[in-house]
């Protein structure tokens, strides 16, 4: 992200992380139904068994550890070819194909089926 300019309201020194809003491989690579039982916001890592900070894959829905626990998550995209992730931390979505955070349309209904399963209400105005 470049500096900010003096009319921006990011402060001087700080940083905002931009979501990427052209992602080609979004609608390629994510189900195009939710599972059953919704987005899985809580359990462990299929491959270490870690609980502490896991992504779901928005193709398959297997839970996987971050990059900074035992990067589980990674592995599951290189070998799945499964790119598109959603945080269960901050519902945040990743693209590992872009290696970037990526936003867009299509990825409402999960985040919101995310939001209500882990906090059991709608999200406020329905921003995600």
């Amino acid at each position: 992200t470049p500096p900010p300019s003096s009319s921006s309201p990011i402060p001087p020194g700080a940083f905002a992380v931009v979501p990427k809003k052209d992602c080609p491989h979004v609608t390629a690579f994510i189900s195009s139904v939710l599972p059953d039982g919704g987005v899985p916001v809580e359990g462990a890592c299929v491959g270490c068994r870690d609980r502490s900070e896991n992504w779901v894959c928005l193709t398959c829905f297997n839970l996987n550890c971050a990059r900074a626990v035992n990067g589980c998550s990674i592995g599951h995209a290189d070998q799945s070819s499964h790119p598109i992730v959603l945080s269960l931390s901050d519902l945040s979505v990743w693209c590992y194909g872009c290696d970037e955070y990526i936003a867009h349309e299509v990825l409402f209904p999960f985040k919101l089926a995310a939001y209500r399963k882990k906090f059991g209400e709608d999200p406020p105005n329905n921003v995600i």
